[in-house]
């Protein structure tokens, strides 16, 4: 009491008296970290309505009894903007107001005292005042921290919603939804969040209130997307953008919010985007939190994408940004991506600080993540440790009542369990978690939780109940599949659920030993086709395979034209920004860049409501693929690689033959092996050891299913590092001392489900007018003889460009060669300059039945989107140029072509994901319409890869063979030749996609 009374008569000297004269402002000027001191004689039985209003400065007020005690604060949720009311009544003594900015690095802004009506009190009065109270009493109740307290201050924002309803005070009915909004964000309540919230918004949008429309649609964006609702988020969040502009804090916050709705959709470089032009102006504006916040998403993005490197920079950046009480987050992101990079020493030291930052601030919930991730783990290295963090974690989340998190922990506990012969107490913990997840409407958990259930079951003895009980998790894990709008995401999805096809496949196997007649089998089968390939065949079912069951592709367009629109408008903006223009040229910038976002909000809305049936194709049940793909003459040989064994089934058009086969990691490392050496340029070098190493491969690959490879063409379906290997090259085991390829056409296919969805694309078309284009012999350097210029220059840099490319003099050769094989049609050679990135994106190609590029590639395995084929680099001056046609760009392209040659070093690589295969140009090529691609496994030899390419194109055009045929009787002439005999020389080209 005395501190009190001694701030009291402290602050005396400073007060002003504050004169309540009705309808009269007094205006003031205010710094951050400033206080304003004002007397107030008001007798008691008196009504006296004021209002504080902010102009340019976030103010607090604190109202002082006449014995000095604190009762009433005020702090309205409007920022720098806004009135704060402050109703009074009278009182023995006179009162004490302060006006203050407790941010001492806030800007100087202005604030005015605005007295209305003072007269004696009434019952309306009186509640009123009463009604302000109960708002600055849940405010400062929430202050305090901790889920029980939001729920108190959530009870008593929804009495004093009513309260000011009763009233009719609708502005401030409004405000306490909001601020009730934002506590049920704070409690993981977004179902409950955005009523209240979009209640605010209308009555905001009614008043004419942009400032609190604009902060409202910013809260409810985000919780949209807690919703599990992208798209109406994504909407929100443009519209959220438009109404920001003018404020960079405010574009900064719309931009970081919209990264967050387009990663959700699948949107991984538009999100990125997104982020970055945040970061741009985070840094600008010098906050450093916010630039963190921002960072750390990006971070979790890229980590998500698998470019966990990238991913620590930013988060190690971020954790330098940040205060220390606000880094719990980041380390989370980072303890978890160094434990998946193998670094379980310095993760392990991120979520320990994690956990401790979390119990610090009395955040229950982020204490119990970080005790889950630690659980993750510790696993692998103290298993009572790890059980230990997941009993406490449960605990906590049990005490908080979010039995969904709860069921997450219980989930990993099972595994823990089971993994050490519990079975009991892992079948109760995964039953807990399913029945959680059903309840919570969380189909995929609900999935992690009957894959626990039928492991159970199986390690009991129980197949036939095991197969059961994963067929429901599979199920579970399709219905959503097809959710996320980009196919890129779609990769990553389904790439993350790959466990329970795996153990399908191996248990159905395993029923299949103990039931060889009950066509488990066959099961196996089906379901390993169900796993492969899948974004491959929505892909193709989006460009035509089923075009009953897309999207309407003139609203797509639109969209797609309207996002394009907006980011030019953006960047004109922005340009005109950092270039000082006058206010006009930026008011019409605005008005420009407000036009495209309201464009593209109500696209983004007609496309969520419209819920059109999704663009799938469904994988082939086994008389489906024999009907669909298989001919007499063909056998299909599909691979799956499994933990513990893997497996090969050998189908024909009439019978099924399956065989086990050694563990992926045994396989792989052949596989591997293999490759390495057969890549290898040294060739006097290893030419000893390639022998042995296919001979090994091939009684891995082959060796069991020898007695039934009489067919002439073999379809193989690789998995994991199989893609790798060149079938053709491996020895016959049927006739010693001859590769494959000698007596069999041999072309892969990323799923036979997707070869018969390649058919039935090509079929639903008109063949391409035109008969085959030519891009060959690109110029790369400045120096090169062919620019104008003669003087040697090193060329500038372009975009995309990392490295030096030699010219590839033999290419010009093979693509003359090529012509003059070819019959008459409509032909077009592109070499030199012409050989460029703009004539590949203009939509020229798109003519033509055959593509054939000789020139070099780019394989980026960890980012295949940033792959590409090189084309010319510089113009006819020696100026740089962007030649690199990226496989993100070849995504976008429409080439209905029948084949597609490839004639550069390791084509065909590109990331290996698991579910998927190799993603890289052969893939996009697919996407854009080829039906077959020929592609090269590693870097070809120039003067080889012209001679393979002329008996290629004889064999096709002057002897009428298919692709198929014609690429294996090139390598089988070739391998016959004077120092071609050797499969590094003939063996690299492969052919991908409808042998037909």
């Amino acid at each position: 009491m005395l501190l009190i009374l001694l701030l009291a008569i402290s602050c005396r000297a400073r007060e002003r008296v504050l004169h309540l004269t009705p309808n009269t402002v007094m205006d003031a000027a205010l710094k951050g970290g400033e206080s304003h001191w004002y007397r107030i004689n008001l007798p008691p039985g008196q009504f006296a309505d004021l209002v504080v209003e902010q102009r340019g400065i976030d103010v607090k007020l604190q109202l002082y009894r006449p014995d000095g005690r604190p009762f009433s604060q005020v702090d309205s949720p409007n920022g720098t903007q806004g009135p704060e009311p402050l109703p009074l009544l009278g009182a023995t003594g006179p009162l004490r107001l302060e006006v203050y900015s407790d941010d001492q690095k806030a800007a100087a802004g202005r604030y005015a005292v605005r007295i209305g009506a003072v007269r004696p009190a009434t019952g309306r009065d009186r509640a009123r005042v009463a009604a302000e109270r109960d708002f600055a009493a849940a405010k400062e109740l929430q202050e305090r921290g901790g889920s029980a307290s939001l729920r108190a201050v959530a009870a008593k924002l929804e009495q004093t919603i009513s309260q000011f309803e009763i009233l009719g005070n609708l502005g401030r009915a409004a405000d306490a939804s909001y601020a009730l909004g934002r506590v049920r964000i704070k409690l993981n309540e977004p179902a409950a969040a955005v009523p209240a919230l979009q209640k605010s918004l209308a009555a905001f949008r009614a008043s004419g209130d942009r400032n609190a429309e604009g902060r409202t649609i910013n809260s409810l964006c985000p919780a949209y997307l807690s919703m599990g609702l992208p798209r109406e988020a994504l909407a929100c969040d443009y519209n959220a953008l438009a109404f920001a502009l003018g404020s960079p804090s405010g574009e900064a916050n719309a931009l970081n919010n919209l990264g967050r709705a387009q990663e959700s959709l699948g949107r991984a470089e538009e999100a990125l985007v997104s982020y970055d032009q945040a970061l741009i102006l985070w840094r600008r504006l010098g906050l450093r939190s916010k630039e963190g916040l921002t960072l750390s998403n990006r971070g979790n993005l890229l980590g998500a994408l698998g470019q966990t490197q990238r991913a620590l920079d930013d988060l190690d950046r971020t954790l330098s940004l940040l205060e220390e009480n606000s880094k719990a987050g980041a380390l989370e992101i980072r303890g978890y991506l160094r434990s998946q990079a193998g670094q379980p020493g310095p993760a392990a030291k991120d979520l320990a600080r994690a956990l401790d930052l979390h119990r610090r601030a009395g955040d229950r919930r982020g204490e119990a993540v970080a005790l889950n991730d630690l659980g993750l783990l510790y696993q692998s290295l103290d298993r009572k440790k790890a059980r230990r963090a997941f009993d406490e974690a449960a605990a906590i989340f049990r005490e908080l009542g979010d039995r969904s998190n709860e069921a997450v922990v219980s989930v990993n506990r099972g595994r823990l369990r089971a993994g050490d012969g519990d079975l009991s107490g892992a079948e109760a913990d995964f039953e807990w978690a399913r029945k959680a997840f059903v309840a919570a409407g969380q189909p995929l958990n609900e999935a992690m939780a009957l894959l626990g259930l039928a492991k159970v079951q199986r390690e009991r003895g129980d197949l036939l109940g095991a197969l059961r009980t994963v067929e429901t998790s599979l199920a579970r894990i399709e219905a959503l599949r097809t959710q996320p709008g980009s196919l890129a995401l779609r990769t990553s999805f389904f790439a993350s659920y790959q466990d329970p096809f795996g153990f399908a496949v191996d248990t159905a196997m395993e029923l299949h030993g103990r039931e060889p007649r009950g066509g488990y089998d066959a099961k196996a089968l089906e379901t390993a086709e169900r796993a492969r390939a899948r974004t491959l065949l929505d892909a193709l079912a989006q460009a035509g395979a089923n075009p009953w069951q897309r999207v309407d592709p003139a609203l797509q367009a639109r969209e797609a034209a309207a996002r394009e629109g907006l980011e030019a408008a953006y960047q004109r903006r922005q340009a005109l920004v950092g270039s000082g223009a006058s206010a006009t040229q930026l008011e019409a910038a605005e008005r420009d860049l407000r036009q495209h976002l309201g464009e593209l909000e109500r696209l983004e809305a007609a496309i969520s409501h419209s819920a059109p049936p999704d663009a799938t194709f469904q994988p082939l049940s086994l008389e489906a693929i024999r009907k669909a793909t298989l001919a007499p003459d063909t056998l299909l040989l599909e691979y799956a690689l499994g933990e513990r064994r893997s497996f090969l089934w050998v189908v024909s058009s009439r019978d099924l033959h399956s065989y086990e086969l050694p563990r992926k990691a045994d396989l792989e490392e052949a596989a591997q092996k293999a490759h390495g050496l057969l890549a290898d340029r040294r060739r006097t070098l290893v030419r000893r050891e390639v022998e042995p190493a296919l001979a090994r491969l091939s009684r891995l690959l082959l060796g069991p299913a020898v007695s039934q490879l009489d067919r002439h063409c073999l379809v193989v379906v690789p998995d994991g590092a199989l893609h790798l290997i060149p079938f053709g090259a491996l020895p016959d085991p049927a006739a010693e001392g001859v590769p494959l390829l000698t007596h069999h056409e041999i072309v892969s296919v990323p799923s036979a489900s997707s070869l018969a969805a390649l058919r039935l694309e090509a079929a639903a078309r008109k063949p391409a007018p035109a008969l085959v284009a030519v891009l060959a012999d690109p110029v790369f350097e400045s120096t090169d003889p062919r620019v104008a210029s003669r003087r040697p220059r090193p060329a500038p840099s372009a975009p995309g460009r990392s490295r030096r490319f030699p010219r590839l003099r033999f290419s010009r050769e093979e693509a003359r060669d090529l012509l003059s094989l070819a019959p008459p049609g409509e032909r077009l050679l592109a070499l030199d300059f012409a050989a460029s990135h703009e004539l590949a994106t203009s939509g020229a190609l798109g003519r033509f039945r055959i593509l054939h590029f000789a020139t070099h590639a780019i394989v980026d395995t960890e980012q295949p989107e940033l792959s590409g084929i090189v084309l010319s680099m510089v113009d006819e001056l020696g100026r740089p140029r962007d030649g690199l046609l990226r496989t993100y760009q070849i995504y976008q392209l429409h080439l209905p072509a029948d084949l597609a040659v490839l004639s550069a070093c390791e084509t065909a690589l590109g990331k290996n994901i698991r579910g998927e295969g190799v993603v890289g140009l052969t893939r996009a090529f697919f996407h854009a319409g080829a039906r077959r691609v020929m592609v090269s496994l590693w870097p070809v030899e120039d003067r080889a890869t012209a001679d393979l390419m002329h008996r290629f194109y004889e064999g096709l055009f002057r002897r009428g063979r298919t692709p198929a045929e014609a690429l294996r009787q090139a390598q089988d002439d070739m391998r016959r030749q004077p120092n071609r005999q050797d499969p590094h020389f003939w063996g690299g080209f492969v052919l991908q996609g409808d042998w037909r």
